[in-house]
């Protein structure tokens, strides 16, 4: 009996671990693979803000007063592009459904923050005697960041 004991616990421990094993790995690998998603556009971000003190602003830009409360004295999010850049980075985690329907990112300035928001690639049919047709809502994600700190605020998706 002893070494017949052995025998099967040695095949009934192989006949599960495999499963056990592989279904473990699945699933570490598609952890690994959403914890490197969000890695990359984490550093996405972290790059925007690090880059956009050294984007000039147009001529006839004038940054806002930022606080000296311990934050940059200038604007971390100085350019529509570092706006869209931040904006790119959070949609590709939050509404990545959708970027193919929505492919567009406008950025507007709104004096102390960016107000940012896909759109759709067709332009608002325009009829006779110049009446435009425009499509509200749909599910467009939209933001604002703040130029001054980057902070992320009025996240929705529009109706």
């Amino acid at each position: 009996m002893g070494s017949g004991g052995r025998e099967f616990k040695r095949s009934i421990g192989t006949a599960f671990v495999p499963s056990f094993t592989k279904s473990y790995l699945e699933c570490r690998d598609k952890l690994g693979a959403a914890m490197r998603f969000q890695i990359r556009d984490a550093a996405t971000l972290i790059l925007a803000l690090w880059a956009a003190p050294s984007v000039a602003l147009a001529a006839d830009e004038t940054p806002p007063q930022c606080p000296g409360d311990g934050l940059a004295r200038e604007p971390f999010v100085q350019s529509e592009a570092t706006a869209k850049e931040i904006f790119l980075a959070i949609a590709r985690a939050r509404a990545a459904h959708n970027m193919k329907k929505y492919p567009v990112i406008q950025a507007k300035d709104e004096g102390d923050h960016w107000e940012v928001r896909q759109a759709s690639k067709n332009p608002s049919p325009i009829f006779a005697h110049g009446v435009v047709t425009t499509i509200q809502g749909g599910g467009q994600f939209a933001l604002h960041i703040d130029k001054c700190s980057g902070a992320i605020s009025n996240a929705h998706f529009e109706k």
